[in-house]
């Protein structure tokens, strides 16, 4: 059974939720990656919502990167191809640390029947993002 939950982050909702771990390892500038659930493309369930509510993320490289969480109506790996029906929510600058790990509080809705996905710019090497969220 999976973990049920009020509160994931800051975000806290009035019905307990599955919490969701999702990842995605960004090789390439320019790249769309659809975030995965244990090495399996994830797509929020229909009829729920993601809250994506927790980031942690970090680059490679000095030269700092922006990164873009958005969402669509495909799933894209790794390629410079965008997702279907494109919606971003947010966007951040990974700073000019090398491996230095970030973490933040964050609170992004993603609708049901869609799928978390990230935009990486920049020229940091590889670029790994981790996001947790709560499906209600």
């Amino acid at each position: 059974m999976p973990t049920r939950l009020y509160k994931s982050g800051f975000g806290t909702t009035d019905t307990p939720g599955d919490i969701v771990c999702l990842r995605a390892d960004l090789s390439t500038s320019g790249s769309y990656f659809t975030f995965n659930n244990g090495g399996v493309v994830y797509q929020v369930p229909t009829l729920s919502s993601l809250y994506i509510t927790h980031l942690i993320y970090s680059v490679a490289t000095t030269t700092g990167d922006f990164f873009r969480l958005l969402y669509g109506t495909n799933a894209i790996q790794n390629t410079t191809t965008a997702v279907a029906g494109e919606v971003i929510r947010t966007s951040f600058f990974t700073g000019d640390s090398a491996a230095k790990i970030t973490a933040i509080d964050i609170f992004v809705p993603i609708p049901g029947a869609n799928y978390p996905a990230v935009f990486r710019t920049g020229s940091g090497g590889n670029m790994q993002i981790t996001a947790f969220g709560i499906v209600v």
